[in-house]
């Protein structure tokens, strides 16, 4: 599966400005909440990277945790920080 397919799966809802990709590191609105972030969903969340690189070998994932952040349109951000993809989202113009 192509890196377009998995966006219109998991594009953001008309709310939001993002969506979010979690693997190995459970986030929940509450988590996201707690930093003053109500711009993302849907959030999905998986526990292993291995599976994910079978479906989307594009993403190329080297280890979890790991984050993928997607707008409407596009892959925004592949991190394995959590204090980057909150920054990331806290901080979208940048």
């Amino acid at each position: 599966m192509m890196i377009r397919e998995l966006i219109a799966r998991i594009i953001p809802s008309e709310s939001h400005r993002y969506s979010l990709l979690a693997v190995g590191n459970e986030i929940t609105v509450d988590v996201l909440e707690d930093n003053n972030l109500t711009n993302v969903g849907p959030i999905i969340n998986t526990s292993s990277y291995e599976s994910l690189n079978e479906q989307y070998p594009k993403l190329s994932l080297k280890k979890e945790p790991a984050f993928i952040v997607f707008n409407k349109d596009d892959l925004v951000l592949k991190t394995y920080d959590y204090e980057e993809l909150i920054n990331c989202l806290q901080n979208p113009e940048k």
